[in-house]
């Protein structure tokens, strides 16, 4: 079953690139939004309801939607990953709800946090029926998607903040309109790639489990790492002051949506050239991906240098200007994050899954240490470093990792032409 041809890396990659960061684009306006119509503690909410459900969320996807992308069996289909993937939403509301018992929060915060939950489980559904696409190489259904996705986030929320001057009531509109998209879009197109059945195959389900759980302790400890400096700095120094590090790093998360579609748009080819054994052409893939992204960091941290004052008073007020030197390290450590993403990639594409968990939890362990260390006693800066010294720790133990699985390539290369 499918639907036209598959488009060109260059459309694939344009449609990516728009669809992504016009939600990118939508997403840093909520936060505009609530900055200036709401208050620090308001946007603190907000970003410590993501903070902490993404880590679930995140572990519980499992990254089916890039192991949809590389899979190679025919007898795993779009039904067996939709069946894990709803069970594991299911599983992420009650893991949620224990977490929360042991959390000393208002009814406004629990509200919050339980409303988010469930706009994830229908964009965690969408987000399988994206893989079904990229397989196919169509991005073109996932822009037009995202477009209507940010759209949609951008309206629920302003409307909830500027009409009745809560974020529960935006939040609330946003989970109904986002089921109506993943059911009347996200779900309806992709069954005309692949047929959905659900009758439940617990041997196959198991097999893609098996192979990728340790794909979700990977991007669970990844989100959990970069939330550490901000479960530390709410505890140590309360909403207010996380609202403000949320409103600096976003600039990080934008930046981390446009590379992460080119690099989901590079994924098919990267894992084609390594199955086929194309080292030269990995390489300078690589190369092409790392350089482009140094070139445009070293960009961008010197205007946040020069004008990182002005930057912050015009986008969320002068309360955020007061911070330059820890909007500048946040930038620096973005950079250093995007060029650890595509050798993440490069990991993806060799299916070296376990590597990529060993890496996650040394970089766990060396952030927990660091903001202990620097957060408490020094705050908003302290968590600035704290993130720019876990992704020096992240791109060191990455790069290591790829070589690892580059002379891997190698060596079976030289088996192979040896028999």
């Amino acid at each position: 079953m499918s639907e036209g041809r598959a488009l060109s890396l260059k459309r694939n990659i344009s449609w990516t690139m728009l669809g992504n960061g016009m939600y990118a684009a939508c997403q840093w306006g909520i936060l505009i939004l609530i900055a200036r119509f709401g208050n620090s503690e308001m946007l603190g909410m907000y970003t410590y309801a993501l903070s902490i459900t993404a880590p679930i969320i995140l572990t519980l996807n499992m990254q089916l939607k890039s192991a949809q992308t590389v899979n190679a069996n025919p007898a795993h289909t779009f039904s067996h990953y939709m069946w894990i993937r709803s069970l594991g939403c299911i599983m992420a509301v009650g893991i949620l709800s224990v977490l929360l018992l042991f959390q000393q929060h208002t009814i406004q915060v629990w509200t919050i946090v339980y409303l988010i939950l469930l706009s994830k489980v229908f964009e965690s559904l969408s987000d399988l029926a994206y893989g079904v696409f990229q397989k196919h190489r169509r991005m073109d259904y996932i822009g037009r998607s995202q477009l209507v996705k940010g759209g949609l986030l951008l309206a629920s929320v302003s409307i909830g903040i500027l009409v009745t001057g809560r974020l529960e009531a935006g939040l609330l509109l946003l989970v109904l309109v986002w089921g109506l998209r993943f059911i009347g879009y996200d779900l309806k197109h992709a069954k005309r790639f692949e047929s959905l059945k659900w009758k439940c195959d617990l041997k196959g389900m198991g097999e893609i489990v098996k192979k990728c759980f340790p794909l979700g302790i990977v991007a669970g400890l990844g989100s959990f790492n970069t939330n550490i400096p901000r479960y530390v700095l709410e505890h140590a120094h309360g909403m207010e002051t996380l609202g403000l590090l949320s409103a600096m790093t976003y600039m990080m998360v934008a930046g981390n949506v446009v590379f992460h579609s080119i690099g989901q748009s590079m994924l098919p080819r990267l894992a084609s050239h390594y199955r086929q054994g194309q080292l030269q052409v990995l390489d300078q893939s690589m190369l092409k991906l790392c350089g482009m992204t140094l070139i445009i960091g070293a960009a961008a941290v010197a205007v946040a240098t020069l004008w990182s004052k002005p930057i912050l008073t015009l986008l969320y007020g002068a309360e955020y200007a007061q911070y330059p030197l820890a909007f500048v390290l946040i930038i620096v450590s973005a950079v250093l994050g995007y060029v650890q993403s595509f050798f993440g990639f490069g990991l993806l594409a060799s299916q070296s899954f376990y590597h990529q968990l060993f890496i996650s939890m040394f970089t766990m362990g060396s952030t927990l240490v660091l903001s202990w260390i620097l957060i408490p006693n020094n705050g908003l800066l302290g968590a600035a470093s704290t993130l720019l010294m876990m992704n020096i720790v992240s791109l060191i133990a990455s790069f290591i990792a790829y070589q690892a699985a580059r002379k891997r390539l190698v060596q079976n290369k030289m088996a192979v032409t040896q028999s």
